[in-house]
């Protein structure tokens, strides 16, 4: 299936979703915060992002920005997973490239992955 790259700060959260898709056969790396995220997805090209907005350290969309400005990562889908989905989150997201946005508190993780599927 696919590899995906999972940043999330709520580790109870982030079980949930990573338990869930690794159910599915998904090979899910994740991380607690937006640092290192350009680097880890230079190194394990995953097919699919799924990125929070409200990290410790950097924010997804800063995050966003500079994954679509590297040429190694540029082409890799991102999914924005927040709950930060206001009107301006969500436009200003998928004008920079983002391949959708999803509120968290309107998925659960069956669904989740569902969705990752539809897009692999």
């Amino acid at each position: 299936m696919a590899k995906i790259l999972l940043i999330e700060d709520d580790l109870s959260i982030a079980k949930l979703y990573k338990t869930e898709l690794e159910l599915d056969g998904h090979n899910v790396t994740h991380l607690e915060n937006g640092a290192k995220t350009v680097d880890t997805a230079k190194a394990e090209t995953p097919d699919i992002i799924l990125l929070d907005i409200q990290l410790p350290d950097k924010d997804g969309l800063t995050i966003l920005a500079d994954l679509k400005d590297d040429e190694l990562t540029k082409n890799i889908k991102v999914v924005m997973l927040t709950n930060y989905a206001n009107e301006e989150n969500v436009e200003k997201a998928l004008n920079m490239g983002a391949e959708d946005f999803i509120p968290k508190h309107r998925i659960v993780p069956q669904e989740l992955s569902a969705k990752v599927n539809s897009m692999v």
